[in-house]
């Protein structure tokens, strides 16, 4: 299984959201799957990849040439624990998410920023509109997605969104949950989307994901 992963690039993001980072990286490489992501050296990214990467695991990264090195694109000594790093050029940061998400077989988003909330927005939709739809996982660790889905609730209320947010993705605060809910989907194909038939199929369809706190 090929698992793409979302997450923050920063050096300041909170250690709680690495060590999960960094545990999602060893179940990965432990349970034999490649752990694709943004490339990034650090925050979240960092992390999974440096989870993979020690536990023999197998890494990629898919990196805007922007953030290259040098001159001439070589990995420096991080880069090269990576089994393959894929340098995508373009004005913005379209190409580089196109192909960070073309060769996947499901997606699990960690905290992150701006750029993680882009690459998610764009699966979510996907899988909405039944195009190539994947799994999704969001790792909600200390509630940090509290507030999206708390958005993605009110979309639904108020009729803009159609699709039950628990066939939309799966919300979890554990790494183990996150990777085994993949692999059964993954595994028995259920990646079509089934669009409730009305109001009150969509809000009891709406179970798995949590409530606000």
């Amino acid at each position: 299984m090929r698992a793409c992963v979302f997450g923050s690039s920063s050096k300041k993001t909170p250690k709680a959201y690495t060590d999960v980072s960094y545990q999602l990286g060893s179940l990965l490489a432990k349970k034999g799957h490649v752990c694709v992501t943004g490339g990034g050296l650090f925050g979240c990214m960092g992390a999974v990849a440096d989870g993979a990467a020690d536990g023999k695991g197998k890494v990629e990264g898919v990196i805007h040439e922007m953030w290259c090195s040098d001159d001439n694109g070589e990995m420096d000594q991080k880069y090269k624990r990576m089994d393959k790093l894929i340098k995508v050029g373009g004005k913005n940061l379209m190409n580089r998410k196109a192909r960070l998400i073309e060769d996947v077989d499901c997606f699990i988003a960690l905290p992150g920023g701006l750029g993680t909330g882009d690459e998610l927005w764009e699966v979510m939709t996907e899988r909405q509109l039944n195009m190539n739809p994947r799994p999704i996982v969001i790792l909600n660790v200390d509630g940090y997605y509290d507030g999206l889905l708390q958005q993605l609730r009110r979309s639904i209320e108020d009729g803009i969104m159609w699709i039950a947010l628990d066939d939309l993705l799966f919300v979890t605060s554990d790494p183990e949950a996150a990777v085994e809910y993949c692999e059964k989907t993954v595994k028995n194909k259920q990646q079509k989307v089934s669009v409730p038939a009305t109001e009150e199929d969509l809000k009891q369809t709406s179970s798995n994901v949590p409530a606000d706190k």
